[in-house]
């Protein structure tokens, strides 16, 4: 069985130096528009947000005239100065001044699925702070599940993107997850994009449209949660479609962490378990389509607590639900986080 171990977000953060000449009240969890004023020979930039040019530091490479969305990271009690995360990054030029008609289309979905991945993608800052979002986040998780991409398995085996189901494990699953393409942008910024899938899409070296839509509406659902979405990029027989969603939540010293894994056979329907992991207590949820099929997971159940309870987990509870949580939900709930049966 495969046990899943936090990795690290591929967050990229600004930290503030000083405002020039006025404070600045910001709060942690708050989102805030910014443009990139100026380029310090220092190697510093200075941007303007609420008003106030504030002095930033970051090993990003910025060019004036962009807008940036930010998130304001609560960095705990152990540190002192503030970390801004870095959302998205548009130019002046990609940005058009009425998003309210194209935001009415959205959440009416009066748009083709590319035309609507397109449209969220361009205008992700708006979005981010738009009353729609909610909806736009559920007609994108409704496209994504609605996808069959089991067709693509022949073209792909031959990319080394995908892998077998039978050949995985942790090291393998992290590594195809990182090449699946929804860390382009964080690469490029690393300068590493070797096998990555959509660098190959972007250079032509793999004409597909399905895959490079897919790969942007996961960075989407990523970029509208705060958390990390992805498809797994496994060959497995039966199967039409997956999903992974990793959400991480820290307040103060304290970190919980949810993970969904979604499987949606062509037999046996949807298959998806949720992981809530609070300290050294770990729940497990599954939510299975099919019954027999459930029945059968049920009756191995007390293999999976034994090995689960061999890895220090201090309490493990496993459970069968018939509806699942939303994953806005999710995000926004403190009390699932907080693994309270």
């Amino acid at each position: 069985m495969l046990f899943f171990k936090p990795f690290n977000h591929p967050y990229e953060f600004i930290q503030i130096s000083k405002p020039l000449g006025h404070s600045i009240n910001l709060k942690p969890g708050e989102t805030l528009k910014a443009e990139v004023i100026d380029i310090l020979p220092s190697g510093g930039i200075v941007i303007k947000a609420k008003g106030v040019h504030i002095t930033v530091q970051t090993e990003i490479p910025l060019r004036k005239d962009t807008q940036l969305l930010l998130k304001v990271m609560d960095s705990g009690e152990s540190e002192k100065k503030l970390k801004l995360q870095i959302v998205s990054i548009l130019d002046k030029s990609q940005i058009k001044p009425d998003f309210s008609k194209e935001l009415t289309a959205l959440t009416k979905n009066q748009l083709s699925e590319i035309s609507f991945t397109e449209t969220v993608y361009r205008y992700i800052p708006e979005v981010l702070n738009s009353k729609g979002k909610e909806k736009i986040l559920d007609i994108l998780m409704a496209i994504i599940n609605s996808k069959d991409i089991s067709v693509k398995f022949d073209i792909l085996k031959n990319y080394n993107f995908f892998i077998h189901i039978k050949d995985i494990n942790p090291e393998i699953l992290e590594k195809i997850i990182k090449k699946s393409g929804i860390l382009l942008e964080t690469k490029l910024k690393n300068k590493d994009t070797e096998e990555d899938l959509k660098s190959e899409i972007l250079k032509g070296k793999l004409r597909d449209e399905t895959l490079k839509e897919l790969i942007k509406q996961h960075q989407i659902v990523s970029a509208l949660t705060g958390g990390l979405s992805t498809f797994l990029p496994v060959i497995w027989e039966d199967l039409k479609n997956s999903s992974l969603f990793f959400y991480r939540k820290k307040r103060k010293n304290r970190e919980s962490f949810f993970c969904r894994i979604e499987l949606n056979f062509k037999e046996i329907g949807l298959v998806s378990v949720d992981l809530f992991m609070f300290e050294n207590d770990l729940m497990v949820k599954f939510f299975v389509e099919n019954s027999s099929f459930k029945e059968k997971l049920r009756d191995k159940m007390y293999i999976l607590k034994k090995n689960l309870e061999m890895h220090s987990f201090r309490h493990v509870f496993l459970s069968f639900v018939e509806k699942r949580i939303s994953i806005k939900d999710i995000v926004s709930s403190e009390e699932t986080l907080s693994l309270k049966i």
